[in-house]
């Protein structure tokens, strides 16, 4: 199904996308490179049973990556036409592409947080917990969104679907590192006692 009032529209939608798509490249480069130096350090003091170092570096790790998601999250709100204004001088593109870039990454501000959350568990054992995370926003809540939410809303449907899957993927993501480091806890406590 093409969600365009004409197939140029459907054309620039498919351009507007790429732009996006570049600019979020940009900041999830940043956050995919502090969540993966996080890693060893968990990984070694998860190791040494060292937790209060395991929580410390995985919360200095995730109010590093959500300040650049946050940065790239007002960027995108505050100037969406010089944006896409860089990579495009076309007038239509940069009609179509910078209330789409809004709309877009309306959810992106969490996310610093979702991929942290995400490789932490990864440097800690649990990759089913890290696969089952990372699958989430591209696949368990973005394709159903796709499929349901354009049927309503068209084209803006399209646009709308990221941010959701986004803010869907962040809230399983607290959910999950809430239990488990509730779990840690409990294990620091027997561990002092015995």
């Amino acid at each position: 199904v093409a969600y365009g009032d004409t197939p140029e529209t459907t054309d620039l939608a498919i351009g507007a996308f790429g732009i996006i798509n570049s600019y979020a490249m940009l900041f999830f480069m940043i956050i995919m490179g502090v969540a993966q130096g996080m890693q060893p350090i968990v990984g070694f003091n998860f190791g040494a049973q060292n937790m209060e170092r395991v929580k410390t570096t995985y919360s200095y790790s995730c109010a590093v990556n959500l300040l650049v998601s946050i940065v790239g999250f007002t960027l995108a709100m505050l100037m969406p036409r010089a944006i896409v204004g860089m990579f495009t001088s076309s007038k239509p593109m940069v009609d179509l592409c910078a209330p789409a870039l809004r709309m877009t990454l309306a959810g992106f501000s969490l996310l610093g947080f979702q991929i942290t959350t995400t490789q932490f568990f990864q440097s800690i054992g649990l990759s089913r917990k890290a696969i089952f995370l990372s699958l989430t926003r591209q696949m368990l809540f973005l394709i159903p969104c796709l499929l349901i939410i354009p049927r309503f809303l068209g084209l803006n449907g399209v646009w709308w679907s990221m941010p959701i899957s986004d803010m869907a993927s962040v809230i399983l993501a607290f959910v999950m590192i809430t239990v488990h480091m509730k779990r840690l806890g409990h294990t620091e406590k027997l561990t002092a006692v015995n």
